[in-house]
């Protein structure tokens, strides 16, 4: 993978996705990638990490000293930050489920982004005994949420712009900005429902069909408001602002990456299954969400 396809592949991911644009420049940088091929062996116990692995396409096993399978990790997931963050000695074993590309992010650049960046640190720390995630997320600040420095647009910009900009960012939603104050936001819902459907010029403007004035939240409130908001407006993406000014955005799918093994993401795996056999891999998964939910205190 190029520089910008690893660049690119973090801006959807979280929590890179909270990184300033020097910081996620940089640490793009820093990431090698490497093609694995089904049955592989990436890591054994006991062997020296050489740097935490995030997953950019396939899946990976983790297994235990036994040889049990005690975790199956798809795109977008994380793993090795454990063991990193003690003496780098693997305390499992990893194998490629499928053909699979890793990018694998060196120790010390793991490290120093683990102490400068509190998101980061945030999402990868393993010291303080585990709590429910549902909870993290409803008492976490937005600050820790969000996705900093949000792909963002201006109100006379055409259609087609947007939308060769949502397709090169990976992005579901441009915020519309006058300056530095958001004025609007568009999706690739308004693109495909509403320009579409009324047969629009790509050369009309993105205030033709953007949500004007849309509902938005501050750094300091919680991930509870930003349920209730998704949950009472029936939106997917939630803009963030300080005093008009856009810092950041939270969707739903970053509220989903926040949470580890969760019922809606299993329920999401299973409705994209073609077939029994994806289904029964992905119902290996409901144990680990039992254990998770029992942990928790959750009846």
């Amino acid at each position: 993978m190029t520089h910008d396809d690893i660049l690119r592949f973090l801006t959807s991911v979280y929590p890179y996705d909270s990184l300033t644009q020097d910081e996620l420049t940089s640490v793009a940088k820093s990431f090698r990638s490497r093609d694995v091929i089904k049955g592989d062996e990436i890591f054994a116990v006991d062997d020296v990490l050489d740097g935490l692995m995030l997953i950019e396409r396939g899946e990976v096993e983790i297994r235990d000293p036994t040889g049990e399978i005690v975790s199956i990790l798809h795109a977008s997931d994380s793993f090795g930050e454990r063991d990193l963050l003690r003496d780098a000695k693997a305390t499992t074993s990893a194998h490629a489920r499928t053909d699979a590309t890793l990018l694998i992010l060196p120790k010390s650049d793991f490290e120093k982004t683990f102490e400068d960046n509190p998101s980061f640190h945030r999402f990868f720390d393993r010291s303080a005994p585990a709590s429910p995630r549902k909870s993290d997320v409803a008492t976490q600040r937005v600050e820790a949420l969000m996705a900093a420095s949000p792909v963002s647009v201006a109100a006379d910009a055409t259609l087609c712009e947007a939308a060769k900009l949502m397709r090169d960012r990976n992005v579901s939603c441009l915020c519309v900005v006058d300056g530095d104050r958001l004025t609007g936001i568009l999706t690739t819902g308004d693109v495909t429902e509403r320009a579409m459907a009324e047969g629009l010029s790509g050369d009309a403007p993105v205030s033709q069909i953007m949500t004007p004035d849309p509902i938005d939240l501050a750094p300091s409130a919680l991930g509870s408001d930003v349920l209730n908001v998704m949950l009472e407006r029936g939106i997917g993406h939630l803009p963030i602002t300080d005093n008009g000014k856009l810092v950041g955005i939270v969707t739903q799918t970053d509220l989903t990456r926040f949470q580890a093994v969760s019922s809606a993401r299993l329920v999401g795996e299973i409705a994209r299954a073609t077939d029994a056999q994806a289904i029964a891999q992905v119902t290996q998964n409901i144990p680990q969400l039992l254990a998770q939910l029992v942990a928790a205190g959750n009846r």
